[in-house]
């Protein structure tokens, strides 16, 4: 569902060029592929594929979720948060500017 609501959220803010880092290869392996007919997730799976043909430029990226501090800040606070809608920030929540900053720079993350 974040990948769906993502993308909606991109598509209604003008975004045209768009790149998603997934933690997972499976997810985008099924994302590049031919809808699982059979999987539990199959019609989620089509929800995204039928956004992903608008008219823009989509890069689906395996990424280590070392590799991505900000992404993985994300997903903890919203895990952390008591509703279950989707909640979009005009400016980064607190703890989320400096992990932007080091993903801005380049800077390299150890896996542990």
């Amino acid at each position: 569902m974040a990948i769906l609501q993502g993308l909606r959220a991109c598509w209604e803010e003008g975004y045209r060029q768009v790149q998603v880092f997934f933690y997972s290869a499976l997810a985008v392996d099924i994302l590049q592929g031919p809808v699982p007919q059979f999987h539990v997730y199959a019609t989620l799976v089509s929800s995204i594929k039928t956004m992903m043909q608008q008219p823009w430029l989509i890069e689906l990226r395996h990424i280590l979720r070392e590799g991505n501090a900000s992404t993985d800040f994300m997903a903890k606070l919203g895990a952390d948060l008591p509703s279950v809608q989707l909640q979009l920030f005009n400016a980064p929540p607190a703890g989320l500017a400096s992990l932007l900053l080091a993903d801005n720079l380049g800077v390299p993350h150890l896996r542990t």
